[in-house]
């Protein structure tokens, strides 16, 4: 299992965050590793897998992955407040 700051998902409780491969910013990230280097992401339009159509169709990419924090709220935050406020 890689370490807890290098993991990104979507219900991780860290807050939004804007994830860039290669320098290209990329929307709907499910899951992202910085270490190992993969991010992978719902392209759009969103689409179910067939024939059971219980999960959604996934692409994956390799490269430079970085995160950054975009604010929102975070779990650690007392009463929920949202960061910058």
């Amino acid at each position: 299992m890689p370490a807890p700051s290098s993991f990104h998902s979507h219900a991780d409780g860290r807050g939004s965050r804007d994830v860039f491969v290669n320098g290209i910013k990329i929307d709907n990230v499910i899951w992202c590793d910085t270490d190992a280097g993969v991010c992978v992401y719902a392209p759009r339009p969103i689409k179910a897998k067939r024939p059971g159509r219980d999960t959604v169709y996934t692409r994956r990419l390799r490269g430079t992955v970085k995160v950054f924090a975009t604010g929102g709220y975070c779990s650690n935050a007392p009463s929920r407040q949202r960061m910058g406020e």
